[in-house]
């Protein structure tokens, strides 16, 4: 049985080609194979470990203190105020798609936003688009509805 498998190593080296087919066939094979751990057995964990990743929370400290005149009347004072900024980072197949998703997560947010008992004050703090999209918003939804 040895002697068999050690003429057919013989014969396999004696054929160049043959030899670098078997090869690339087995880099192949492993390759493959790889892929199909990575993407069909971890994807789904891939996946979720890239949406944690996307999602950031970064606190800015202020760096100025209130400002007084010479008589010590408050002419300038630090406020808190918060700042929420919503990325589009979505695939949509449709523009509607598109403004329904962006629609539905702004609805979220002004409801979370009343839910912990503070307000939405448009005419202070609008909502800003680039000019070159035409998007309806919730809040304009809702005027037409009323």
């Amino acid at each position: 049985m040895a002697k068999k498998i050690r003429k057919l190593f013989r014969r396999l080296g004696e054929n160049r080609t043959l030899l670098l087919g078997v090869v690339f066939l087995a880099m192949f094979a492993v390759l493959i194979g790889r892929l199909f751990i990575l993407q069909v057995v971890h994807g789904e964990e891939y996946a979720d470990n890239f949406e944690l990743q996307i999602t950031k929370t970064r606190t800015l400290e202020s760096t100025r203190g209130n400002i007084y005149d010479r008589n010590g009347k408050l002419i300038a004072g630090n406020k808190v105020s918060y700042s929420v900024t919503i990325e589009d980072n979505g695939t949509y197949n449709t523009t509607k798609e598109r403004i329904l998703s962006l629609n539905a997560e702004l609805y979220r947010l002004c409801k979370l936003i009343r839910a912990n008992g503070d307000s939405i004050d448009i005419s202070t703090f609008p909502i800003e688009r680039p000019a070159t999209v035409s998007v309806q918003t919730f809040m304009d939804r809702r005027k037409s509805t009323i």
